[in-house]
């Protein structure tokens, strides 16, 4: 998931959010993921992701949806 933050009308920051690969693997076994065929990128083979060193994986909640929150601050130069 990208995310980007933002001062006024300037972008200060752009971002990738990541899932764990078991949230993934199920959400591709249910509509309207399942439709779509096989995930093609584990995280690990994902470039972004590895710079990162994991710390963007995103904690999230199951349920009828899947919940999950994330807090960003953002400093005037």
């Amino acid at each position: 998931m990208q995310l980007k933050v933002a001062l006024g009308t300037a972008d200060v920051h752009t971002g990738q959010l990541f899932f764990d690969e078991a949230r993934i693997a199920a959400a591709y076994e249910s509509a309207p993921y399942a439709a779509r065929g096989a995930h093609d990128t584990s995280n690990e083979a994902d470039s972004i992701f590895g710079r990162s060193g994991g710390t963007t994986i995103l904690a999230v909640t199951p349920g009828e949806t899947y919940r999950g929150s994330v807090a960003l601050g953002a400093q005037r130069a």
